[in-house]
């Protein structure tokens, strides 16, 4: 096969490897963009929700008590299952960035492997597991979601009619088994995904 041939064939994998990178760079920001606007529409939902269950609980409506509290259950509960519904979207949002992250490094290490002057081009660091505590999309939805349920843990208080010591016991111990509940199942499926990579 001579030079020409070689070079050519050369020429197209290049080619080919060039809108690779531009079809993952592309999907890795629309990814991006989606997830933000999943956890954008759910922090103005639950503002929304919350808004509406003040202006109810503090209004002189003709509602029956009973009734107030049961809309007020209802709505929270609603609440926290679209915000484990969005946790579980984010995380898996997450899986799917470092996936085009990965696919673009691949990208980068062919080059790197071809062209002497680009063995040191190494523009991150090696990513290992995705961790939890960063103040990422995940960590926000999952501190929203264990505000219901510190919420959840008021209104159960104030059903059972207990002082408001206890009623803030219950919150607040609602609120941290919530936060730690949504950090184990964050970094477990964080952990599947990268084992699933290698």
């Amino acid at each position: 096969m001579d030079d020409s041939a070689t070079n050519k064939r050369g020429d197209k994998t290049a080619e080919f490897l060039l809108t690779e990178y531009k079809i993952f760079s592309d999907s890795f920001w629309r990814n991006e963009e989606t997830g933000e606007k999943r956890v954008e529409f759910f922090i103005t939902l639950a503002t929304a929700v919350i808004g509406a269950l003040v202006a109810l609980a503090t209004s002189q409506s003709n509602l029956p008590p009973e009734a107030t509290y049961a809309v007020i259950v209802f709505a929270l509960v609603g609440l926290l299952g679209f915000g484990i519904v969005t946790l579980r979207r984010v995380i898996k949002r997450n899986s799917a960035t470092d996936e085009y992250i990965r696919a673009m490094d691949n990208v980068r290490a062919h080059f790197r492997k071809d062209d002497e002057r680009l063995l040191d081009y190494q523009p991150f660091a090696k990513r290992g597991v995705r961790k939890t505590g960063t103040g990422g999309l995940a960590d926000v939805v999952a501190l929203m979601n264990s505000l219901v349920v510190a919420a959840l843990g008021v209104m159960g208080g104030l059903l059972i009619k207990q002082t408001l010591l206890v009623v803030g016991a219950i919150s607040l111990v609602g609120f941290v088994v919530a936060w730690r509940a949504q950090v184990w199942f964050a970094e477990r499926k964080y952990a599947q995904a990268a084992t699933a990579r290698n």
